[in-house]
C-alpha cells in the first residue's frame, strides 16, 4: 500500500510539474483585456451576494455594518442606488430565491456571526 501511495505521489508531482510548463491563455483575459466587466457595487466589500430574481433582475447585497442592496433590471449594466435593508446589518446568511413563489429571502445578522438573525422577504423581485 505504501508503494502504491508513493508511486501515486510521484506520478501526481510529475503531472503537476508538466502542467506548470503549459502556458494556456487565462480564460478571463484576452490580449491583456478583460473578457468580462468588473464593477464596484459597494465600498469596502469583498464578497457580495448576487442572485437573479425570477423576472431576470439581478440583486446584489452586502453587509458589514449596514446591510445594503442594489438592483439591476438590465443584466448589470446599470444599478439602482444603494438601499439600506438593515442598520446594523451583517451579511451572515446570504440571499436566496424561492423558485416556486419568486420570493427573495435575505438573512441578515446584527453583527458578525453568531448574532441575532433577521429574515427579510421581498415578494416583488427585490424592488422592496
Amino acid at each position: 500500500m505504501k508503494k502504491v501511495l508513493s508511486l501515486l505521489t510521484i506520478f501526481s508531482g510529475i503531472i503537476f510539474l508538466q502542467t506548470c510548463k503549459i502556458h494556456e491563455e487565462n480564460p478571463f483575459w484576452g490580449n491583456g483585456q478583460p473578457r468580462f466587466e468588473v464593477q464596484k457595487l459597494f465600498e469596502g466589500s469583498q464578497h457580495p451576494n448576487v442572485v437573479v430574481a425570477m423576472d431576470g433582475s439581478v440583486i446584489a447585497t452586502y453587509g458589514k455594518k449596514k446591510y445594503q442592496v442594489r438592483r439591476s433590471e438590465d443584466g448589470g449594466s446599470t444599478w439602482s442606488n444603494i438601499n439600506i435593508l438593515g442598520d446594523p446589518g451583517w451579511q451572515g446568511g446570504g440571499v436566496t430565491v424561492d423558485e416556486n413563489s419568486g420570493d427573495i429571502f435575505a438573512f441578515v445578522e446584527k453583527t458578525h456571526p453568531p448574532a441575532p438573525l433577521t429574515v427579510y422577504k421581498s415578494i416583488d423581485n427585490g424592488k422592496t
